[in-house]
């Protein structure tokens, strides 16, 4: 119902256009008295000289020029057909609205049965035209905001394109528009075929309070806090500063420790079996090779690294499960600490560590 309105103020405003514009100066001057009989001859003679010339510059693809001279024949003397051209020339200019206005003046014109190609065409253009797209150009306040999002009619919400202009058709929609800090808003519209139309958005800032930045360490600063007030919660541990016992230390890096030893235990194990079957092969008269001497010296070494890493995890494990840890009397900082301690056995070498939290 919106497009038939629009259709029919254009056509009013399309009619005064044409009603307004006169005859050539030419005709005018040399048009006779009205209603005399060579006053009808030099109009007919006229609009049908200004008709053909815009079919020649319709040929040509010169709509504009056509169109003019469409217009001037139809003044002075008003026929459908010249109104059907007119309407051609406007659709091929992409003027949508005023072409569909056009088409409409025709149809609404009583065209006679001779031009049904015509009136075929031009209800098919008219659809379609009715149905063509219109473009909405989003204005937001504050300007510069980042990470903008749109959404039309409660479909998925994008990022828009860098002219934040969105294509959509004709009808009734809802915008909203979305941004980081800031609180969703929506306006409504109603858009017109082939129209353009600007809409401005405001968006306010979010009413969600912002998170109050951590305060410096009090025992950085070398100040003390204000004694809190009475009845007041106490107040939540600083980040990064040690706040005294808070209870238990935790025994996991402990539990860890001494599983990590008693892999290597078994790993130990393993390859001292493995040494001793390799020596007890070497020992025998037909095995006496250099391959189970190199394959006993090999399991051997392996066996005491495995082994002697196993012992110095189990000790620190040990220490840190059932020696007492009492916290220090000044803020330290919090944060993991950890040692490497080095060993050596008969056939190797390393080093064991612990890091604690």
């Amino acid at each position: 119902m919106r497009s038939d309105w629009r259709l029919a103020a254009a056509a009013i405003v399309v009619s005064g256009l044409v009603g307004s514009t006169g005859a050539t100066p030419a005709l005018a001057q040399g048009r006779p008295g009205a209603g005399s009989p060579a006053s009808d001859k030099a109009r007919k003679d006229g609009a049908r000289k200004e008709y053909k010339e815009g079919e020649r510059l319709l040929k040509l693809g010169r709509y504009k020029d056509a169109f003019e001279h469409y217009r001037t024949a139809d003044d002075l003397l008003p026929i459908a057909a010249t109104k059907y051209k007119m309407a051609v020339c406007l659709d091929r200019q992409g003027k949508i609205l005023e072409s569909a206005t056009s088409y409409q003046v025709f149809l609404d014109a009583a065209p006679p049965d001779k031009l049904a190609d015509a009136i075929a065409d031009a209800r098919a253009r008219l659809e379609v035209l009715r149905r063509t797209p219109g473009k909405i150009r989003i204005a937001v306040d504050p300007p510069g905001l980042t990470r903008l999002g749109l959404q039309v009619d409660g479909g998925p919400v994008y990022a828009p394109p860098p002219d934040r202009t969105l294509t959509v058709p004709p009808g009734h929609h809802r915008i909203t528009a979305t941004a980081a800090g800031y609180d969703a808003t929506s306006a409504e519209l109603d858009l017109g075929f082939g129209e353009n139309r600007e809409l401005r958005l405001t968006l306010n800032v979010s009413g969600r309070a912002a998170a109050p930045a951590l305060p410096a360490p009090v025992a950085a600063l070398g100040v003390q806090p204000p004694p809190p007030a009475a009845g007041a919660p106490a107040p939540p541990p600083q980040a990064g500063v040690y706040q005294g016992p808070q209870g238990t230390p935790s025994r996991v890096p402990a539990y860890v420790l001494l599983g990590v030893a008693g892999a290597g235990a078994v790993v130990g194990a393993v390859f001292g079996v493995q040494a001793l079957g390799a020596k007890s092969d070497f020992n025998k008269p037909h095995a006496h090779t250099v391959a189970n001497a190199d394959r006993e010296q090999r399991d051997a070494r392996i066996a005491d690294i495995a082994l002697f890493s196993a012992l110095g995890l189990a000790v620190v494990g040990t220490v840190l499960l059932f020696v007492p840890r009492s916290p220090p009397d000044t803020a330290v900082a919090a944060g993991p600490r950890g040692f490497v301690a080095p060993y050596v056995g008969p056939t190797g070498g390393g080093a064991a560590g612990v890091i604690t939290f």
